[in-house]
């Protein structure tokens, strides 16, 4: 398929998509997919080999247990996915420099060595953990982690046309990228851009390899229509096949001096995709720290993350966009992301008076309460950036949902931001929310 054009004639748009958007119209949500991670924790096969500071026993509490408690405890509340890998990350790390303390032969085995200053002034683990401190079970904890996110996306890609508020998203989708020259940038990693827009790679900035079966990321240049900035279960590596006499089939070294071994390909089978996953080794940023990168972005240390591409490209892209747009639509965004949030906060004065933002979100009518006893870190950026669209903090003291709000003051023309979800808000507000963002 070609790639999508831009009529020129027509206002751009920035849509940016997270979470909510997905969820809105049957997607996975952050507590389901932390629930269904935490059970492919507990069945995931125990490595066969020996633990570091020990293995199992029966009767034991198990590693999982373990690691649960843990985190729960050190996040003061239900810790969900993405803290769960960082856990992970962190514990990778640090059991990688310990054991080049304890065992200096490993240093002959690793191209530099994996020590950093948390590992330096550290002597290792406590607090009844020692057992988690195992390579192997830790990789394997890794990787069931990532499988299971893109099982859960990859059931729901499939399930999507059957929802019944689709085809009023799919519509206000297309609506959007008729009236506007519309770019799209998602933190998703599903389908659902692609399917309401019938888009594949070329939107995305990926070339087929016509010998291989896989496109090629070209799209370094110009800003693309859509922006998976996170990652999509259709991203996986370049596949390297062999024949029955263990040779290579493709040229491992084709493009060797064009692109990073860490570089992503967009395949147009899922289920392929993720069968490049396996195996994939860790990254170590310039503190020593271990990096779970790839065709999915998540955890704590996105930011480290982004520096392959598409995602260099994507990121360069984004900033560009919003630096040159003053029309930005953002869906179900939780404003938890420091990377993006740091864009966002500056379209007040990179835009003055010419922005137009959109904010649809659902919050729960029942219990809702004035936004100024929200308390949460991840809140606090929403309430943060969200008063610099305004100009103002009179949002803070609503005491209802309200269905549309809008500034009382200076933002009054600049800013709409909507809580009764997507599709509902979509419903009741679609034509004056497109109206605003074309004023």
């Amino acid at each position: 398929m070609p790639t999508p054009t831009l009529d020129g004639s027509k206002p751009p748009l920035v849509v940016l998509l997270a979470g909510g958007a997905s969820v809105a119209v049957g997607g996975p949500s952050t507590p389901s997919l932390t629930d269904a991670v935490w059970k492919a924790l507990r069945e995931a096969t125990e490595p066969e080999q020996p633990a570091l500071w020990g293995r199992n026993l029966p009767g034991e509490i198990s590693r999982v247990e373990l690691l649960e408690g843990a985190l729960n405890e050190t996040f003061s509340k239900p810790c969900n996915f993405e803290q769960i890998l960082h856990g992970l990350e962190s514990m990778s790390s640090l059991e990688s420099a310990w054991r080049i303390r304890r065992e200096p032969h490993w240093s002959d085995k690793v191209i530099r060595p994996i020590m950093h200053v948390e590992g330096l002034l550290t002597g290792g683990p406590r607090g009844g953990l020692e057992r988690c401190f195992n390579r192997y079970w830790l990789y394997a904890m890794t990787n069931a982690l990532f499988g299971t996110i893109h099982q859960d996306i990859q059931a729901f890609n499939g399930s999507l046309p059957t929802h019944r508020d689709w085809p009023t998203v799919k519509e206000f989708v297309s609506q959007l990228n008729h009236e506007f020259d519309a770019y799209f940038i998602t933190i998703n990693y599903d389908s659902l851009i692609e399917k309401a827009l019938d888009w594949d790679d070329a939107a995305q900035g990926f070339v087929a390899i016509p010998d291989e079966g896989v496109s090629r990321f070209d799209g370094h240049r110009d800003p693309l229509r859509l922006m998976h900035l996170h990652g999509s279960v259709a991203f996986g590596y370049r596949p390297i096949s062999a024949n029955a006499d263990g040779k290579a089939e493709t040229d491992p070294n084709r493009f060797r001096y064009e692109d990073l071994f860490k570089d992503l390909y967009w395949h147009p089978s899922p289920d392929n995709a993720i069968k490049t996953w396996i195996g994939m080794s860790p990254d170590y940023n310039q503190a020593g720290r271990l990096l779970s990168a790839g065709p999915v972005i998540t955890g704590l240390q996105k930011t480290e993350k982004l520096l392959v591409e598409p995602y260099l490209s994507y990121m360069r892209h984004s900033a560009g966009l919003l630096a040159r747009t003053p029309r930005l639509l953002v869906i179900g965004y939780g404003f938890g992301d420091y990377h993006i949030n740091a864009l966002l906060t500056r379209m007040t004065k990179w835009h003055g008076k010419a922005r137009r933002i959109v904010v649809v979100d659902h919050r729960d009518e029942a219990t809702w309460e004035p936004p100024e006893f929200w308390s949460r870190p991840e809140e606090d950026n929403f309430l943060e950036i969200l008063s610099r669209w305004a100009e103002e903090v009179s949002f803070l003291r609503l005491q209802t949902r309200p269905s549309l709000w809008q500034p009382e003051g200076a933002g009054r023309e600049k800013l709409r931001v909507s809580f009764i979800g997507l599709a509902q808000g979509i419903r009741k507000h679609g034509s004056e929310i497109g109206a605003f963002l074309k004023s």
